[in-house]
């Protein structure tokens, strides 16, 4: 979560031009804190790349109802009950949606009780809903989006659902980045803010995953040895990616 708050924030912060924007955040629920589009000139910009940093929403993970509210936004604001063909949508909405998501969908719209997961057995874990499993959500996406053509772009941060995000993506003409984590990455013992231990080990509280992929704005670091081109570490160099 923090490294996709850090990500947005980035993206928005660069955004400047003649161009609008919206951002829409999920949990359980949806909503769209900008309340519709923002034009992207460098005092907006500044603003909401600041108040992506603090977003935070809780609970399940609603993709289908997040992407769905994203097809919404218009120059009327950021509700319309048919967002394939309201008016407003199609002639203002969206023409690209990127999705960053670090986890599996498991709640939609229309859930009301919580059930077994049949993705790994675990009960109580998913919501009762149509728009679960990937094989539901984006075939739903592609008919709404039948006449919109919005292209859509994903991000899959961590242990996400490749499969979702890399059919929609390829679907819609947009891009999939895949920032999951190399799986020969083992838990690593010191807590947040201790030394490291090694260079193959992921912190016990947060995964070190600027060891593979760091964030631009990071800085030089002579503790843990870079193994990415980008040759950015974190700038405190005897602590575990406390950011």
């Amino acid at each position: 979560m923090d490294l996709a708050r850090f990500e947005l924030s980035r993206a928005i912060k660069d955004f400047v031009g003649d161009r609008y924007f919206a951002i829409v955040v999920y949990g359980t629920e949806h909503e769209c804190p900008t309340g519709g589009w923002v034009y992207a000139n460098e005092a907006n910009c500044s603003k909401w790349s600041k108040a992506a940093l603090e977003l935070d929403f809780m609970g399940m993970t609603n993709i289908h109802g997040a992407l769905l509210h994203a097809l919404q936004v218009s120059d009327k604001g950021d509700k319309c009950d048919e967002p394939a063909v309201d008016a407003n949508c199609v002639l203002t909405g969206a023409d690209t949606i990127v999705f960053l998501t670090d986890g599996w969908a498991s709640w939609d719209d229309q859930s009301t009780a919580r059930v077994k997961d049949k993705r790994n057995n675990i009960d109580n874990s998913v919501g009762d809903g149509p728009f679960i499993y990937s094989e539901d959500i984006w075939p739903d996406i592609l008919r709404q989006n039948l006449f919109r053509k919005v292209i859509i772009s994903c991000v899959g941060i961590g242990n996400h659902d490749k499969e979702l995000l890399s059919t929609m993506a390829k679907k819609t003409g947009g891009g999939y980045v895949d920032w999951s984590f190399p799986s020969n990455l083992l838990p690593c013992g010191p807590a947040e803010g201790q030394p490291c231990v090694s260079s193959n080990l992921l912190c016990s509280r947060r995964p070190c995953c600027w060891r593979w992929r760091p964030p631009s704005s990071l800085t030089a670091c002579a503790r843990c040895p870079s193994r990415t081109t980008a040759k950015r570490l974190s700038a405190n160099s005897s602590v575990c990616c406390p950011w």
